[in-house]
């Protein structure tokens, strides 16, 4: 490896200083030795020095190399995987450039993606004339990270002069130590999301109608039905914890069908900092999440928030039959629903919300 080959000429020349050195010193203020016998007799030590730090530094420098190789093999991995989804993703670093777009851009706007890329203000000539103004003062308050989580609609005007409307989210970025990285997030051609979204929730409700009942092997036919007003009649600030794309769409869609609108995090930090920020009154938890998992974030929420100040937590598990059931409760849980998403399983759980907030709130 080139760098590897760089460090050893630098250790070379490192240790073959100290080793001259050392002899220069000894001869000047100690000893009467000719100066070339000092180096010889010096040079057993200092061969032993060389072999102990070259053999830190090239261990260090295999792991580095190693790290960049695992870093270009997921880099590789989450843009093949990004590339087939149907969503115009991106990343925007703090100034408002973009550090990646999906290839699903090209489809819906008719440019390329490495234009965007090279020219941000190029999104600012695809935005339909009516609809700039606004977008415009969104994308500053990006930038000047004045958000949280934010939605909104707007139309595009493509190349072949086609206009689309557009479903926006994005979110700020921090990194560890709380500083503003930019935002990422998707625009969603609401045409094409909507026809995958209905698929979808027939697919899931399909399983829910026909789930057959385990203790005899019986095939049931259960009615499901879904109250577009739920969402009118019990008012409920909904936060949804996952990370996964294809879930968070399932869930979304299902709760739209209800009447309610979803604010979407992706692990349990942003958990916590969406709280500090809005009072939701349920939160539906995915018990794995990268950086932090849903165990730590409802112990986290539940150690710093009263029972009756707190939103109720519903976890998200796909493993209820193996102990995660327990897990959940333990880690300070109200309820459960199982994944794949069901939709009756969904609105029972909303019912038991409504339920216990009718109950608590004579106490308040």
């Amino acid at each position: 490896m080139k760098f590897d080959n760089r460090v050893i000429v630098f250790i070379i020349l490192f240790c073959v200083l100290i080793w001259i050195s050392d002899a220069g010193m000894y001869y000047i203020f100690i000893s009467e030795i000719n100066f070339w016998d000092l180096l010889i007799i010096n040079v057993q030590p200092h061969v032993l020095y060389f072999l102990i730090f070259g053999s830190i530094i090239l261990g260090y420098a295999k792991r580095q190399e190693k790290m960049k190789e695992e870093l270009k093999d997921f880099e590789f991995k989450y843009k093949t995987v990004i590339a087939t989804t149907n969503d115009w993703e991106f990343w925007k670093n703090a100034e408002g450039g973009y550090h990646y777009v999906t290839p699903a851009f090209e489809r819906i706007t008719g440019f390329l993606v490495e234009d965007l890329i090279q020219k941000p203000s190029l999104i600012k000539t695809i935005i339909h004339p009516d609809d700039l103004e606004r977008v415009i003062k969104h994308l500053e308050n990006e930038t000047n990270n004045t958000l949280e989580i934010s939605e909104m609609e707007f139309r595009i005007v493509t190349q072949n002069k086609e206009v689309k409307k557009i479903r926006h989210t994005c979110q700020p970025v921090y990194d560890k130590n709380g500083k503003f990285m930019g935002a990422r997030g998707s625009n969603v051609e609401v045409l094409k999301y909507n026809l995958v979204s209905d698929e979808l929730l027939f697919n899931e409700a399909m399983i829910s109608v026909f789930k057959p009942k385990e203790e005899d092997n019986i095939k049931i036919k259960e009615e499901i039905i879904i109250n577009p007003d739920m969402g009118a009649m019990y008012p409920l600030r909904i936060l949804l914890a996952e990370d996964n794309v294809i879930n968070q769409k399932i869930a979304e869609r299902m709760l739209q069908k209800m009447g309610y609108r979803t604010d979407i995090v992706n692990n349990g930090l942003e958990v916590l900092k969406a709280i500090e920020q809005v009072p939701y009154d349920v939160i539906f938890m995915d018990v794995i999440m990268p950086e932090m998992n849903g165990y730590e974030a409802t112990m986290k929420i539940c150690k710093h928030y009263e029972k009756k100040n707190r939103p109720r937590i519903i976890a998200m598990t796909a493993d209820v039959m193996n102990g995660d059931k327990e897990k959940c409760f333990a880690a300070g849980m109200d309820d459960y629903v199982g994944k794949p998403i069901i939709i009756s399983e969904l609105i029972s759980a909303l019912e038991k919300t409504t339920s216990f907030q009718l109950v608590e709130e004579p106490k308040s």
